[in-house]
């Protein structure tokens, strides 16, 4: 059953079973100001509590927060825990083919990621647009879920991997295994606040040109953030995506 099939469900469900952007936004994150470093960390709601009131191994169920779907997949009970944006500035983003293609098969019984395929920025720059409802969104998820890394994706001038002082051994993890360059640099915005916010917190931005990603390349970043999860099934869900690729399926489609 597609992950993604109920991204836009409201109500919490326990599964047992189982682009184009703005060219003209298309600039490097360090270009963001560092405004979202003068927000605190908000107060706690009710997020965390619905994803743990779930029984099961595999869990999946989606929240509306700020008026953004954040998808959660896997079990409450990892010990890493992956929050994920797929789009933070301008208007559809080839990160939001990699949530997708994250999003095929069943959620992992050994891993926890929650999902926003994109923060509907809507033309902005939520890194530098920190009062904006999909800037608040973010910031409202890390309080409640309290993740040990978090995975911004922007569109920029070329694919790179942005991560600095701690969070630089996961950000070089997920670029070697998504074969992207990588850059020893924090980048500004989203990243850096839940960096500083949360500390201990991994903040990796990762940039992509304008445009899709192309299916294999959305596979094989998929791929790189289920084994930051750590979750022993990443090898057979690329398999899984492959597969469907060779018979002529589209995994970075939501409505497969």
């Amino acid at each position: 059953m597609p992950r993604r099939a109920l991204a836009a469900l409201v109500a919490p469900i326990a599964l047992t079973g189982c682009a184009h952007t703005d060219r003209q936004l298309a600039r490097t994150s360090a270009q963001a100001a560092p405004t979202h470093l003068a927000f605190p960390l908000p107060a706690r709601s009710h997020l965390t509590d619905r994803g743990h009131e779930l029984k099961g191994p595999r869990v999946m169920f989606a929240e509306p927060i700020h008026g953004r779907t954040l998808t959660m997949y896997g079990t409450a009970k990892a010990r890493t825990r992956i929050l994920v944006a797929g789009c933070v500035n301008g208007t559809t983003c080839a990160g939001t083919d990699i949530v997708n293609a994250d999003l095929v098969g069943c959620p992992p019984p050994d891993a926890e990621l929650w999902h926003f395929a994109t923060l509907d920025p809507n033309g902005a720059d939520l890194d530098a647009t920190p009062s904006h409802p999909g800037a608040q969104a973010f910031r409202q998820a890390v309080a409640d879920l309290r993740p040990t890394i978090v995975i911004t994706f922007r569109t920029g001038v070329r694919a790179r991997v942005y991560a600095a002082g701690p969070s630089a051994p996961q950000g070089r993890r997920l670029a070697r295994i998504a074969r992207l360059p990588f850059s020893a640099t924090q980048s500004e915005g989203l990243a850096a606040w839940a960096a500083t916010a949360r500390p201990g917190t991994a903040a990796i931005t990762v940039e992509l040109p304008p445009g899709r990603a192309s299916k294999r390349q959305a596979t094989q970043i998929a791929y790189a953030i289920d084994r930051l999860a750590g979750t022993r099934f990443a090898d057979g869900a690329r398999q899984d995506r492959l597969r469907m690729i060779a018979f002529g399926q589209d995994p970075r489609d939501s409505r497969h």
